[in-house]
């Protein structure tokens, strides 16, 4: 009797667990030629599930003119009511990003430079997070960001 109740107390709580290690994914390689401004832009647009404007020159400045269209309020609250990535801040060699599921929010730190992009969840509500723990969506959602940062660094370094 005592081990039908441990095996069914185990089972629920395998089946609970949904947390997983809380671990950065290894960093982005940066393409060659690519500029710091670069970079910050191609993370910018991915954020904001946009292409890298095709005007633009590798190493050209245009990544204030281009936060405007990033960091419009209307947008970003639109994105908020829906399964999706915003810009929320950014700083020398660091963007944050944010992303709200219903309940759900992590904001993720981008930081970057001309070699590497490095991404870290910073802070979430909803996800179980703890020192060294998630929930394991917010890998899934991780990912997505991921791969739009590595298709917008591709934009770019297409052009140079």
């Amino acid at each position: 009797m005592h081990y039908k109740l441990l095996a069914a107390s185990l089972l629920m709580c395998l089946v609970a667990c949904s947390t997983v290690r809380n671990v950065s994914p290894p960093p982005i390689a940066v393409p060659n030629k690519l500029t710091e401004n670069d970079v910050e832009l191609a993370i910018l647009m991915a954020i904001a599930d946009r292409a890298v404007s095709p005007k633009l020159t590798a190493g050209e400045k245009g990544t204030d003119s281009h936060l405007s269209m990033v960091n419009d309020p209307a947008s970003n609250s639109a994105r908020r009511q829906k399964a999706s990535w915003y810009f929320e801040d950014r700083g020398p060699r660091i963007v944050y990003a944010g992303f709200q599921d219903r309940q759900f929010y992590m904001r993720v730190a981008v930081r970057y430079d001309a070699r590497n992009v490095n991404m870290e969840i910073v802070d979430s509500r909803g996800l179980k997070q703890s020192e060294d723990k998630i929930h394991k969506r917010a890998f899934v959602w991780l990912r997505q960001l991921e791969q739009r940062v590595r298709r917008a660094l591709g934009t770019p370094a297409s052009r140079v």
